[in-house]
């Protein structure tokens, strides 16, 4: 598998264009976002911080910080943005075949995943652990590609592998990066999160050939099953809500799913580019926007979370 800056002149050269591009990118739309504000699109409450184009994943981290994973099927890099102004503290290039990210801890290490294709033809996947100033440190294999990391709670995240439509959680057990013993998850299951609700932990995903919400209770493993279709689900410390990202084809919405029963109870508006939703270090709501050629980070106050009616969205997204 092929890293950026790699010695060679080539990769070397494409991996440095791809960090200067995105970096003059990511200043060009902070100084925009702070000419024009928040667009009509947006509630004026809310905070949006500039990110590097071709966001795919992100990692929140303490003091305000948060790691993104960003590239193209070339190269990929991690952005170390800073959530006050959207200033890049540090970039630097991963493996190129790199899937998704997640932070052992408030200052690090990274864990990213990685799933890819050998030299002759065979799928394979690892985890790998980075400082947060760019040093791969560790690579732990798995058994296929891996396609998404759960956040880590109490010292544990869950690698979504797979090919095909096969899905699998795997539970990796921190600081040892010791796999544990694999859980089956629906076809086609996609991105996982890991949610501590109550004293429990859950894995929440949407799964099956319909996309709707699953939750998992970790120990029991008692499966409950929601008639919403959404993706990228996630909690926040403190509610006993899922949050999941709603697509139509005018519009994306933030559903609110009510515990035990999943039942859809708030609608949030949302960015058109609306890609994945975490929980801030400070327990808030965030969401990554994003395209292939911008991104921004989104923070939500807490009063609009406890928007109830459905058919207030129009309004509050003015």
């Amino acid at each position: 598998m092929m890293l950026l800056f790699r010695r060679l002149p080539g990769p070397a050269r494409r991996s440095a264009r791809f960090i200067q591009a995105t970096a003059l990118a990511v200043a060009a739309l902070m100084t925009a976002t702070l000419v024009s504000g928040c667009t009509s699109a947006f509630k004026p409450s809310r905070k949006l911080v500039p990110g590097p184009s071709g966001a795919i994943a992100a990692a929140p981290l303490a003091r305000d910080r948060v790691a993104i994973l960003a590239g193209d099927d070339e190269s990929k890099g991690v952005f170390i943005i800073d959530l006050h102004n959207g200033e890049v503290l540090k970039s630097f290039g991963v493996t190129r075949e790199a899937t998704s990210i997640a932070a052992e801890g408030g200052d690090g290490p990274l864990l990213v995943s990685v799933g890819g294709t050998s030299r002759n033809g065979r799928p394979v996947g690892a985890v790998e652990r980075w400082t947060l100033a760019g040093t791969k440190v560790q690579v732990v294999p798995m058994p296929a590609p891996a396609l998404w990391l759960t956040r880590v709670v109490d010292d544990v995240s869950y690698v979504m592998v797979g090919t095909g439509e096969a899905r699998t959680a795997m539970p990796l057990y921190l600081p040892s990066m010791k796999v544990g013993k694999p859980m089956a998850l629906d076809a086609g299951a996609k991105h996982p999160d890991l949610c501590k609700l109550g004293s429990n932990d859950y894995l929440v995903f949407s799964g099956g050939t319909q996309g709707t919400i699953v939750v998992r209770e970790i120990e029991s493993g008692i499966v409950v099953r929601s008639s919403v279709v959404a993706d990228n689900p996630t909690c926040v410390t403190g509610r006993q809500d899922v949050f999941a990202i709603s697509k139509t084809f005018a519009a994306r919405t933030i559903a609110v799913l009510t515990l035990p029963e999943l039942l859809q109870g708030s609608l949030i508006p949302a960015s058109n580019d609306a890609t994945a939703l975490y929980e801030s270090a400070d327990h808030h709501l965030l969401a990554l926007n994003a395209t292939s050629r911008s991104s921004n980070l989104e923070m939500f106050p807490d009063d609009l979370l406890e928007l109830k009616s459905p058919t207030n969205i129009t309004n509050a997204a003015k």
